[in-house]
């Protein structure tokens, strides 16, 4: 490491479902120039790893398969020993048809109170990934990519931060995901940076979230209203770029778009197909079986397992049609068995199971799909850095990419 490199400062803006294609579709100029111009270390495809932990691949510089986690949450090995929370069976039935919690203005405070309550009866690090998870299914679960700070050892000795203190390089990620959770707005987070570099006040790196890419899901990533988002996002950018032009001499700016998004056409109700076929079989919900319903993947857990063929051929029979079937998917899958489910099911892009596990309303857009699909695909840029191009790059790849910031 020279002595200039010492000098340096890398900020890294992780910018949420930055599809590859929204730069020249929506035109955010400020990127489009620096591109055409040469002016960038630029990778137009950055390839993530099928399934949800984006943030495992980029901090531990391993794919999905060799950091083993496939999705955010799981359930726990001892599922069938536990003993159902009766208190979370009455407060799922008041909430599941409360109507306080639809109302805008206090929905904020209801989930606040509730929040506390529950973290009376469960573990913090449950309630913290709640979403839209049926209450009474909370003592089963367990966090993975979120169970550990990001700097710790334990989410993996070879991550980058573990790399950055052990080469002295100091690093800020006040305004970066923390147990699956971000602190204020994306307008707050940029507010942020800009009075450090104001003030001169950057750590060597610097990492935050920025989650423009994912009002995707609500507005969809054809909407005109989404463009403008985009485009608004782009002249930010612009002014970070400024400030560090007139407060630094020696720095990279990344702007890193882990994954893309792709346009939601149809979905699917597997609860209720689930339910119907479990109660059909005799079959009880926490004693005999669990599932968790991701938005585009499907995993269930059953006490017996010689029932899985039988369970798996029959929601093949209802839903086979926008299911990934194809023998190299099913190998795929196969790699997380049972620690992610019995059985997993991955859907077709443009589908999605709704309801789901996460979301109260219908998504227009989303991602989770195999990684094969293009517009899966994020985006990286480095302004600051000299031209440089590559067609793409794997999600994995971006640690030893940012790490060689410092060694070249």
């Amino acid at each position: 490491m020279n002595k200039e490199n010492n000098n340096k400062k890398v900020i890294c803006i992780l910018a949420d479902a930055l599809r590859f294609d929204y730069i020249k579709r929506y035109d955010m100029s400020f990127l489009r120039e620096k591109i055409e111009s040469g002016n960038c270390f630029y990778a137009k495809k950055i390839i993530p790893s099928t399934g949800f932990c984006e943030i495992a691949e980029y901090v531990q510089g391993k794919n999905t398969a060799e950091h083993g986690f496939l999705a955010q949450i799981t359930i726990k090995k001892d599922w069938q020993d536990i003993k159902r929370k009766r208190k979370l069976d009455t407060i799922q039935t008041i909430h599941s048809y409360s109507p306080i919690r639809k109302i805008p203005r206090i929905k904020y405070f209801y989930k606040l109170i509730l929040d506390k309550y529950l973290e009376t009866i469960i573990s913090k690090e449950v309630v913290n990934i709640r979403y839209n998870i049926p209450l009474n299914l909370l003592p089963f679960i367990r966090p993975t990519e979120s169970k550990f700070e990001y700097d710790n050892s334990d989410f993996g000795k070879s991550n980058m931060f573990i790399w950055m203190k052990n080469n002295k390089i100091s690093y800020d990620i006040d305004d970066f995901v923390k147990h699956n959770k971000v602190r204020g707005t994306d307008k707050n987070r940029m507010n942020n940076l800009e009075r450090k570099i104001h003030n001169k006040n950057l750590k060597d790196f610097t990492m935050l979230y920025i989650g423009y890419g994912e009002l995707a899901h609500f507005l969809g990533p054809d909407s005109y209203d989404f463009g403008k988002v985009m485009k608004d996002f782009s002249k930010s950018l612009e002014n970070i770029y400024r400030l560090m032009v007139n407060n630094y001499h020696n720095f990279d700016l990344i702007i890193l778009g882990d994954h893309g998004m792709l346009k939601v056409g149809k979905y699917v109700d597997i609860i209720k197909i689930i339910d119907f076929l479990m109660m059909k079989m005799g079959l009880k919900y926490l004693n005999d079986y669990i599932y968790f319903v991701d938005s585009t993947m499907l995993r269930i857990w059953l006490k017996k397992k010689s029932f899985v063929p039988y369970v798996k051929q029959r929601l093949m029979e209802k839903i086979g049609e926008v299911i990934e079937c194809d023998l190299e998917t099913e190998k795929y899958l196969s790699k997380f068995i049972p620690v992610f489910g019995d059985i997993i099911f991955l859907l077709k892009p443009g589908n999605v199971f709704f309801p789901d596990f996460f979301n109260e309303k219908k998504n227009k857009g989303m991602h989770g799909y195999l990684n094969k699909y293009k517009n899966q695909a994020g985006t990286l840029l480095n302004i600051g850095k000299n031209h440089d191009y590559k067609e793409s790059m794997e999600l994995n790849e971006v640690k030893n990419y940012i790490q060689s910031l410092w060694e070249n």
